[in-house]
């Protein structure tokens, strides 16, 4: 899939693009910005879950440009390997949202196709089978399972997760397999930048992620499971919406003035 996004945004010191050409993408994205803009207190004070601006007018040069200027974001939500694409931009609940079908950006806590895919996640715990190498996996399957089945994963958190630590467990490669096996994967991964990266992977069973945080080194500090409907490290809540609202305003302001000829 071929997609524009925020993360690309490095590229626009190398775009290659004429004043006309500049300004005119810079008046699309103006016209953008404001209607997000427009909608952004409906969807902060949780009136609707999404505001949507279709990209598919924008042209290839028009779509590098408008992610320029919203800038790079730390999350990456891959569904269904590839099929859709979603990053998040440098204003906090504003991301890049591309399917086989449209592009468009997503003014929200977590763009719907993300929370949709996982409502449709299986809730059914399966019976696994132990062989003779398996030694640690079973419970830590069971307090896993007995996290899920208390814990409230109706709707999405701010609260940490609830985590089932692996990295520091006596695991033989039988337990390995029987966790990959007993747990499943449902098509949704996740990518995380920052200090340190997180990867997080939906299992094939509601509330419960696969995650591991590495050091930029690539070694692994962390092995876990996650017990929650989405880990809230994915989406943002509406405060840190809220306050990126000013971000919001700047960045008008900012391609305004590249519209006007002024920069």
């Amino acid at each position: 899939m071929s997609i524009v996004t925020a993360n690309e945004s490095a590229r626009w010191a190398s775009l290659d693009m004429d004043e006309a050409t500049e300004k005119k993408a810079a008046h699309r994205a103006l016209g953008i910005f404001k209607e997000i803009a427009a909608a952004a207190q409906d969807v902060v004070a949780g009136v609707v879950p999404e505001y949507r601006v279709d990209l598919h007018n924008l042209c290839p040069i028009e779509r590098q440009a408008l992610a320029a200027w919203a800038g790079p974001g730390e999350v990456q939500i891959v569904l269904h390997a590839d099929e859709t694409v979603v990053e998040e931009t440098g204003i906090a609940g504003l991301w890049f949202v591309i399917t086989k079908d449209s592009a468009y950006l997503s003014y929200s806590a977590l763009p719907t196709v993300v929370t949709d895919a996982v409502s449709f996640i299986s809730a059914n715990w399966p019976t696994p089978v132990q062989t003779e190498d398996v030694f640690a996996a079973p419970a830590i399957f069971s307090q896993v399972e007995h996290a899920a089945q208390t814990l409230d994963l109706t709707h999405v958190k701010s609260d940490a997760a609830y985590i089932v630590e692996l990295t520091r467990q006596p695991l033989k490669e039988g337990d390995t397999e029987y966790l990959k096996k007993a747990f499943g994967l449902a098509g949704i991964d996740v990518h995380i930048t920052g200090f340190a990266r997180m990867n997080l992977q939906a299992t094939a069973i509601k509330g419960v992620w696969y995650e591991e945080i590495l050091n930029n080194a690539s070694q692994v500090l962390l092995k876990a499971y996650a017990v929650a409907l989405i880990p809230p490290e994915v989406g943002v809540d509406r405060l840190e919406m809220q306050e990126a609202r000013s971000k919001l305003t700047e960045l008008i302001e900012n391609v305004e003035m590249i519209a006007q000829g002024m920069q």
